[in-house]
């Protein structure tokens, strides 16, 4: 089976065998974390890194903004700023500083103190809990701001939603998939029963017997 991609078009892809959806899930989820497999993608005839420009969201309740990686992409985003031409002489005279105040501090305590030499800015943004600050709403809200984090935070080019149907009324995965657009991300629904959008849509069936239809 091979998957089309089209500008402002979402891909229903339904498999409604669950062994079926249950192998097809789990090889893709393996892909998505990095490992090999058997799906490709690719942009003509480029091949894409899966794990870069794919994710796979099991449920709305499993989404997390502030994750290890979207830490670490703002991070490293924030120290690039500091460190830039603009930044730079501000940046160094900040962390001079805080190594020059804990040097005075210890001159307080009765026992000698061990430190860094300097300042690390990584871990600077830790100490004061620097994060994406999340929204407060409903459900929809919340995958709306995951939306904009996978597209310009992480740049992911695909983000693939399971039983979305089960958590979403129809008009609400229409708004959703509406702001994907804006953002250019390619959305797949993966459901084990045909849904029907008032958007345009690709359908890619895998029936009980585990025949395909286009």
């Amino acid at each position: 089976m091979q998957i089309a991609f089209q500008e402002n078009e979402w891909v229903l892809w339904c498999i409604e065998s669950p062994t079926a959806f249950r192998n097809y899930l789990e090889a893709l989820s393996s892909q998505v974390l990095g490992e090999e497999g058997d799906f490709v993608l690719s942009d003509q005839d480029r091949l894409l890194d899966i794990g870069k420009c794919v994710d796979l969201i099991w449920s709305p309740y499993t989404i997390d903004v502030n994750e290890k990686r979207c830490l670490n992409k703002i991070y490293t985003q924030l120290k690039e700023e500091a460190f830039d031409e603009k930044h730079f002489l501000q940046t160094r005279q900040l962390l001079s500083d805080i190594y020059s105040y804990f040097t005075e501090l210890e001159q307080g305590v009765d026992v000698e103190l061990d430190y860094g030499e300097e300042v690390e800015f990584s871990q600077l943004l830790k100490a004061i809990n620097v994060k994406v600050e999340v929204y407060k709403g409903d459900t929809l809200s919340a995958l709306g701001q995951y939306l904009q984090v996978m597209a310009k935070l992480l740049e992911k080019k695909i983000l693939v939603f399971v039983n979305l149907s089960a958590y979403l009324e129809k008009p609400e995965i229409e708004e959703l998939i509406r702001e994907a657009f804006y953002l250019k991300l390619q959305i797949i629904l993966v459901e084990q029963k045909e849904i029907n959008l008032a958007l345009p849509c690709k359908r890619y069936i895998i029936d009980q017997d585990r025949c395909e239809i286009f």
